[in-house]
């Protein structure tokens, strides 16, 4: 149990960092941190200097944990975790959004992927940062989305999942290390009204999401899939979960097979904390759950 988590619209973000699972979660306009190591979670505690209108991302290269948050006036804003304390959160020049953002770092590059604001809201724009600053941002043409995708860096390439404008459908598509993006690709089966997410995990690409059309607050089933052999498997079910928000995934590695904690936001302000296993085949999951409550 964390003492005094404070859960607002589903708002998380986690990632796998140095050991620990780090949580950061928004209540009332701040960014809530937690870290769970060694059995047990600590936290959470303000993150000083951070300011969040909607859900903060993070992730971790390996040596630093990022952050990336919206600001007041539409901004972005950029933030780092030494071990002991976030930076101060600094506007990323150039770039603006209302919607949420997305994050992924492999390869010692940081992508951030974005729906835009005011006018360009419905479009998706891409920016990076490889340690001298942020690119000012280019637009994916031809794919347009409400909400912002799932991303991750697999095999050299960055791939991202989002739903249409106007379809609950989810698509896949892909950058290259060359810059260009592959035409979109419908996933047969997978339909969600909420951001869905991508990982990494024993060398292949998986994708967890709420599976339908739902409305704020609803709960739904939780699905995932698995990129194979250029395809993605149809949606599999984990039997006797639901969750009210997105469904956050990070990844423990340094483990045969790699472990997959999940996040599910539930009803009254908490998250249902799942640790799983994964067969190197489609199998289903096997979960040990354990309940973090306000």
């Amino acid at each position: 149990v964390i003492p005094g988590l404070q859960i607002r619209y589903g708002a998380l973000g986690a990632a796998w960092h140095e050991g620990a699972l780090h949580l950061v979660s928004l209540t009332n306009g701040n960014t809530q941190h937690s870290w769970w190591q060694d059995g047990q979670w600590t936290g959470p505690t303000t993150a000083a200097g951070l300011h969040c209108g909607l859900v903060p991302v993070i992730a971790s290269d390996g040596q630093t944990l990022h952050l990336l948050t919206e600001m007041s006036g539409k901004k972005i804003g950029y933030s780092r975790w030494d071990g002991r304390a976030w930076s101060n959160t600094e506007s990323i020049d150039g770039l603006g959004t209302n919607k949420a953002l997305e994050m992924a770092i492999g390869d010692g590059t940081i992508h951030l992927v974005h729906c835009g604001k005011n006018s360009d809201a419905k479009r998706l724009w891409h920016a990076s940062q490889s340690g001298w600053g942020w690119s000012s941002g280019g637009q994916i043409l031809e794919q347009n989305s409400h909400i912002a995708p799932g991303l991750a860096v697999w095999e050299g390439a960055l791939h991202q999942v989002h739903v249409g404008t106007s379809s609950k459908t989810l698509w896949h598509s892909f950058k290259t290390p060359w810059g260009e993006w592959s035409p979109r690709v419908q996933i047969p089966g997978a339909i969600t009204s909420r951001r869905p997410t991508l990982v990494v995990a024993n060398k292949r690409l998986y994708l967890f999401f709420t599976q339908g059309d739902l409305s704020m607050n609803q709960q739904a089933p939780v699905a995932y899939c698995v990129y194979e052999d250029g395809q993605w498997t149809a949606p599999e079910v984990i039997e006797g979960y639901v969750s009210y928000g997105k469904v956050q995934v990070a990844v423990q590695k340094g483990m045969l097979p790699e472990q997959f904690h999940l996040l599910l936001p539930v009803g009254n302000g908490g998250v249902l904390h799942l640790r799983s296993e994964l067969e190197l085949k489609m199998a289903p999951l096997k979960v040990q759950a354990k309940t973090i409550r306000r």
